[in-house]
């Protein structure tokens, strides 16, 4: 007996990233964050009714790695999706990068930078 499945209803991308965005903006503020990304099939414009948000954070934080999204659970909560949010410090990052761990390669392989803050700039770059 041969199962059939219906179709995935596709999601606005753009939408809910952008909706993210101004949902994270806040706590990225606050907490002083460097960058944030959206990958995964939200930024290939893939994603369906069943696909989360995946979201890369770049700031400094004193929170151990699995306590780090309390800072953000506001913006996850209200997001138009689950999101699945993996934050690390600068220094972390930079060794992750410079190792070219492949997981973070792939994952900036067409992600989508939605806040970028420089020092000595007073407010952030949207992508």
């Amino acid at each position: 007996m041969a199962t059939t499945t219906a179709p995935r209803e596709t999601v606005d991308c753009k939408a809910a990233i952008e909706r993210l965005r101004q949902l994270l903006e806040p706590a990225l503020r606050a907490t002083g964050a460097h960058v944030c990304w959206v990958f995964g099939s939200h930024a290939r414009g893939t994603a369906d009714a069943y696909s989360d948000l995946d979201v890369i954070v770049v700031a400094p934080t004193g929170r151990a790695f699995f306590g780090r999204h309390r800072d953000y659970l506001d913006a996850i909560v209200a997001a138009p999706a689950p999101v699945q949010m993996l934050i690390n410090t600068p220094e972390e990052f930079a060794r992750m990068r410079e190792e070219e761990r492949p997981f973070l390669v792939h994952a900036l392989d067409g992600a989508r930078l939605i806040y970028e803050r420089h020092p000595g700039e007073g407010s952030p770059r949207r992508g």
